[in-house]
């Protein structure tokens, strides 16, 4: 026989574990039983906030090393330098022996990963400092530390000088 218990709305004995009263229909299951979405939301808030105060404690713990452990994080955190994808190294510009065409030579390294296309634009100016457009170049299947010999071509006329701040697109 199974303990009876009262309802929570109108007092009347139900059997233990019945969902709802047969007498006034109240729901009598707890709160994290009739709200199953913001239980799991509350225990897994829970479990985030367990988690964040263990991972502040290991972060303590680092800080609470000997000076010669934190001075060799330091040591290592000096080494670790930024190399750039691509390293680019212009050499000169003129126009073709017909002036056509304006072509301005350099090498690429290509310090990244293997690409399948790479492709560098030059702005090249006028006399007044005026852009008057890129010169491109582009190359297929460069690998990781092979470099690149271009020959960047521009069509504008009245080419004076190039910049060295370049654009280098690879995929």
């Amino acid at each position: 026989m199974s303990k009876l218990v009262n309802c929570k709305a109108c007092g009347n004995q139900i059997a233990k574990g019945t969902k709802y009263c047969p007498s006034c229909g109240k729901d009598n299951r707890n709160f994290f039983v009739k709200h199953k979405i913001i239980t799991a939301l509350l225990v897994l808030f829970i479990i985030g906030c367990i988690g964040s105060v263990s991972g502040n404690n290991e972060e303590v713990a680092v800080n609470n090393n000997s000076e010669a452990k934190q001075t060799e994080v330091k040591i290592l955190e000096e080494k670790e330098e930024k190399v750039p994808d691509y390293s680019v190294s212009l050499e000169g510009g003129a126009y073709d022996e017909l002036e056509w065409a304006y072509y301005i030579t350099g090498t690429l390294t290509n310090n990244k990963k293997d690409v399948d296309y790479i492709q560098i634009l030059i702005p090249v100016y006028d006399a007044d400092g005026n852009k008057l457009g890129d010169a491109i170049a582009n190359c297929n299947n460069l690998k990781k530390g092979e470099t690149w010999r271009f020959e960047a071509m521009a069509m504008e006329d009245g080419i004076v000088t190039y910049s060295e701040d370049v654009d280098v697109t690879g995929f």
